[in-house]
């Protein structure tokens, strides 16, 4: 067998030879598992293989299911990814192949691996149940006590892992074939607790996790017409309780937008709940960021630094609102909100207005089959902005007033970056001169930032996106005129772009464009983008889409 040079030669008959030495022979099965290993490695045991000899000779693997269980656990733990992606299909297929007490060993031992606290035996369990739970609920519904029974290395999962878990807990819970009370209970009592928690990542977990709830609550229906009354209240109460959770925190309601929008393009909810989430979405992005041209001047009060409407792209200034984003600075920035602005019950962070208008996005390409004409004046609309003789005498203002003005810069390009995605797909000739505009803004802002950046000591740019892959900060020095660090990896949003030098950002903001585009592509393209970032963005994070 250890001759044996090409998967050709290599036949049922040999795995059965290594089954059976390694489940008799004690002293040679390092050897046995080490020349398995390395025959997968190789290739010359292939998965096709593989699989004919579980599904053609079940009654026959039935005597050697421990020797090839403890050969899985061990193809699992190894560094090489192809020898784990061939663990994977060993489980998979034994699971389906084997009786309900086999099914119960392979499902305990997958756990087990989830418990060791090793990132990739984690990832490839999870991977590996999760695909279970999707093709094969019915299979895997009398196991979900030992799905449940993960909860409790929750606090050493990513964000990633969490929403893998409490797809699978969800989709056992309120799948259409399946009605287990006892994990719907279970699942709803983790739900609130999270959400009712004072620390943000429990928080942020109760967010992903209500989310996951929402899907499979809402798919369970089916294709009905009509989705039943009981559903449409329990969805909208679950949400509605996500939102008044997470109160006022930006980074637990960017990951809410994007958590939602990820949902809508790529799961796809009953249309009737899109309808709903659609229109309470419209009101709160108008309620929380846009305001009436006309009479601006008399709404607003004295912000911290000057401001003027800026960057119209309709003709003759004519159009009908702006993005009133100074005025949410500065009600961010105050103890208490100003009267006369916006009222307290809508005050939500600035950093949310890119990851919200991508919401509002999807929930229009999804409602109108990626007609965006319902949102088409946020295009060209302007921008409440610092006054251009503010930006000129920035080396007069003082340290608070700098900074107002930086955090303004970051939102306005992040806010135009995320509009040129938005509309990026769109073949209308008048929107595709826009676009161009808005490029030409989002260069014009990055000159500006490289310009005034070496004055800001310390500066931390304000966050631009939620990441679900914990990522450490790194720290930065004061400008010391030597070049930046570039980091060149799209699931690092959470780095803090914290630059040496200004040519830093022009190639941040750069990344932030390109990440953009592939972004999109992936939501709108794939059947599924668990584990990736929603957004994009410049600032103290890196645009997941």
């Amino acid at each position: 067998i250890d001759g044996i040079g090409s998967p050709d030669q290599f036949k049922v008959i040999d795995v059965f030879v290594l089954l059976i030495l390694h489940s008799t022979s004690v002293s040679r099965k390092k050897q046995i598992e080490t020349l398995f290993r390395n025959k997968v490695r190789h290739g010359h045991i292939n998965e096709e293989l593989m699989i004919a000899t579980l599904t053609s000779h079940q009654s026959a693997m039935k005597e050697y299911f421990v020797s090839l269980l403890s050969l899985a656990e061990l193809l699992l733990r190894s560094p090489d990814l192809s020898v784990c992606v061939f663990a994977s299909v060993i489980y998979k297929h034994m699971f389906l192949t084997s009786d309900p007490y086999c099914k119960q060993e392979i499902v305990g031992v997958l756990v087990t691996h989830i418990g060791s606290g090793v990132s990739s035996e984690i990832d490839s369990s999870l991977n590996i149940l999760t695909d279970l739970v999707d093709h094969h609920p019915d299979q895997m519904s009398p196991f979900a006590v030992f799905i449940k029974g993960i909860l409790e290395y929750l606090d050493n999962f990513s964000m990633r892992q969490i929403r893998q878990l409490f797809h699978m807990l969800s989709t056992l819970a309120y799948g259409r074939h399946h009605d287990d009370t006892s994990i719907r209970d279970d699942v709803n009592i983790v739900v609130r607790k999270q959400l009712h928690s004072s620390n943000t990542r429990y928080k942020q977990i109760g967010v992903v996790t209500g989310l996951m709830i929402v899907n499979s609550m809402a798919t369970a229906s089916g294709g009905a017409e009509k989705l039943p009354d009981d559903i449409r209240r329990q969805v909208m109460a679950l949400l509605e309780l996500i939102k008044t959770s997470m109160g006022v925190c930006g980074q637990t309601t960017s990951l809410f937008h994007d958590e939602l929008a990820n949902i809508l393009l790529t799961h796809g909810l009953h249309r009737e709940l899109q309808e709903l989430i659609g229109q309470t979405v419209v009101t709160d992005f108008q309620d929380n960021y846009i305001v009436d041209v006309d009479g601006f001047s008399q709404q607003i009060r004295e912000t911290c630094v000057p401001g003027e409407l800026c960057f119209c792209l309709e003709e003759e200034l004519s159009s009908e609102i702006a993005l009133n984003l100074l005025t949410i600075m500065c009600l961010e920035d105050s103890d208490k909100p100003q009267a006369g602005l916006v009222t307290s019950s809508s005050i939500t962070p600035p950093g949310c207005i890119a990851t919200h208008f991508r919401l509002l996005r999807c929930c229009e390409t999804t409602l109108h089959d990626g007609d965006l004409t319902g949102i088409d004046a946020l295009l060209g609309c302007p921008v409440f902005y610092p006054k251009s003789e503010t930006l000129e005498n920035f080396s007069t203002l003082s340290r608070p007033e700098r900074e107002f003005v930086m955090n303004a810069l970051f939102y306005t390009v992040n806010w135009f970056i995320e509009i040129v995605n938005g509309f990026a797909q769109q073949t209308n000739t008048e929107y595709i001169q826009k676009i161009l505009k808005r490029l030409k803004n989002i260069t014009e802002i990055n000159n500006l930032i490289t310009s005034i950046y070496p004055e800001m000591t310390n500066y931390e740019p304000p966050l631009a996106n939620i990441d679900l892959v914990e990522v450490k900060p790194v720290s930065v020095a004061p400008p010391t005129g030597t070049g930046p660090t570039q980091t060149n990896k799209r699931n690092k949003k959470r780095v803090k772009n914290k630059q040496r030098g200004g040519d830093g950002l022009i190639q941040q903001t750069l990344l932030s464009m390109s990440v953009v585009d592939q972004s999109h592509i992936v939501s709108t393209n794939t059947a599924d983008t668990q584990g990736q970032g929603h957004g994009q963005g410049q600032g103290q994070g890196q645009g997941q889409g």
